[in-house]
């Protein structure tokens, strides 16, 4: 017998011919490249990196950071000793604020202020982890130092590219990589203490913000504790002789991180902003002891002086200044802005106003601070629009003054239970006299 007739073969019958044409369509695929803010509201991105064009166009926060798939797990039936106590991984006792176990060593003037407690109500665990199965971002430059890149793990890129792309539109309406945390980040390229700390306070955030495994969530929140502990030895290390601090910008960036760090992930009782609050008093108070003169005044040589600090430094200190402002309105911290005038007992009205014209010395001299960082590649246009809003960031610098005063005012009435008078004058003064300048900032933004 002969072969079968090709034609049998390769018709279809009547029936399944229209099955066959749709089978034989190509499917388009679409692209998983975009960033997640258009593709939560499902439109096209454009895919523009670092900002795509439809969230420059609407001022969206553009989050082109990878979201892990949920893993496929086998239905399998665990043996008893894989579900044993013994041989589960889960780390339920590591602390969030891993600074406990470097409380106490040592002479340092930095961790010398953390005598009095720890930073955290629980015990911090081994948290050394193998580098996590993450694949880098190919297409983010990350222009690290050698030291810089040493330190970091696959995992490490989805949290700097959460902290390069995605906080700024979260701190703040300048979407840059000329922000604050753009700053920041200038400085972490070349300082392994800062990039520990960014890694730190991303990597916690992005582990609470994707939706994959909870041990997936685990690791990256284990990694970033150890990035903190990292980063706290390496400023115990560097702060040992604060007098001998040749650039100080990597330094107090660390601190603002960390303060980030306790705010955001800490026990909630404030222990940890407030040893740091202290360390960032006593470094500069160790360093002060080169920059000021011999006086007759103990209390005058340990006053922050705007011209002894690069501007850079006066950015990051304005920050922290806001930082212990905040931290007194809640009854603890102040040491801080203790450094900003003569006296924290009794403000007078002078006093009041000295506190004040130093603050705003220290803004304005921080309006040069990307310049400074970035030199002749600094856009004009962003430099133009620091110099047009040095008033708000004046009025905005004075505030946290005034949140410092209103509160060392309501602790000391609290603790004397007793009015204050000229204290209260003081205060409403000072709050008039901003008020008074500031006035058609304040009405254009009713």
């Amino acid at each position: 017998m002969g072969p079968p007739s090709p034609s049998h073969e390769s018709l279809p019958s009547p029936g399944s011919q229209s099955q066959f044409h749709l089978q034989q369509q190509p499917r388009t695929q679409r692209s998983r490249g975009g960033c997640q803010t258009c593709r939560i509201k499902k439109v096209k991105c454009d895919e523009t990196r670092p900002i795509c064009r439809r969230c420059v166009r609407l001022e969206l926060t553009c989050d082109y950071t990878r979201l892990p798939r949920k893993k496929y797990t086998r239905r399998v039936i665990a043996s008893p000793a894989a579900s044993s106590p013994a041989n589960l991984i889960t780390r339920t006792d590591a602390a969030s604020t891993p600074s406990d176990s470097l409380i106490g060593r040592g002479d340092n003037s930095y961790l010398g202020e953390f005598g009095s407690g720890s930073l955290s109500d629980t015990q911090s665990a081994d948290v050394s982890l193998p580098p996590l199965n993450t694949t880098a971002d190919d297409g983010l430059a990350l222009d690290l130092s050698p030291d810089c890149a040493a330190i970091l793990s696959p995992s490490d890129h989805s949290a700097i590219h959460f902290f390069r792309f995605v906080l700024p539109g979260m701190v703040g309406t300048r979407i840059s990589m000329h922000s604050g945390p753009g700053l920041v980040w200038k400085l972490a390229q070349q300082s392994p203490m800062v990039l520990h700390m960014v890694c730190a306070v991303s990597g916690q955030t992005w582990s609470e913000k994707t939706s994959g495994s909870k041990s997936d969530a685990e690791s990256r929140r284990l990694r970033a504790i150890q990035h903190y502990r990292d980063g706290l030895q390496m400023l115990a290390v560097a702060t040992q002789i604060p007098s001998e601090i040749t650039y100080l910008p990597p330094v107090l960036a660390t601190l603002w991180l960390m303060l980030l760090y306790e705010l955001r992930f800490g026990d909630g009782c404030g222990i940890g902003v407030d040893a740091h609050l202290r360390g960032a008093t006593s470094i500069l108070l160790g360093r002060s002891r080169l920059t000021t003169s011999d006086s007759s005044d103990p209390r005058t040589s340990q006053i922050i002086e705007p011209e002894n600090f690069c501007p850079v430094s006066c950015r990051i200190l304005v920050w922290l200044s806001h930082a212990d402002g905040g931290a007194v309105l809640n009854g603890f911290g102040g040491y801080f802005n203790n450094l900003l005038g003569t006296s924290s007992v009794d403000i007078s009205e002078t006093e009041a106003e000295g506190r004040l014209q130093r603050v705003r010395q220290l803004q304005k001299r921080s309006v040069l601070a990307n310049y400074d960082l970035w030199g002749r590649s600094y856009p004009q246009t962003e430099l133009l629009e620091d110099m047009q809003c040095s008033d708000l960031s004046c009025f905005d610098a004075e505030c946290a003054q005034l949140k410092f005063m209103v509160g060392s005012l309501a602790a000391a009435e609290h603790r004397d239970n007793v009015p204050h008078g000229s204290w209260r004058q003081s205060v409403a003064g000072a709050i008039r006299n901003v008020r008074s300048r500031f006035i058609e900032i304040k009405e254009s933004q009713v």
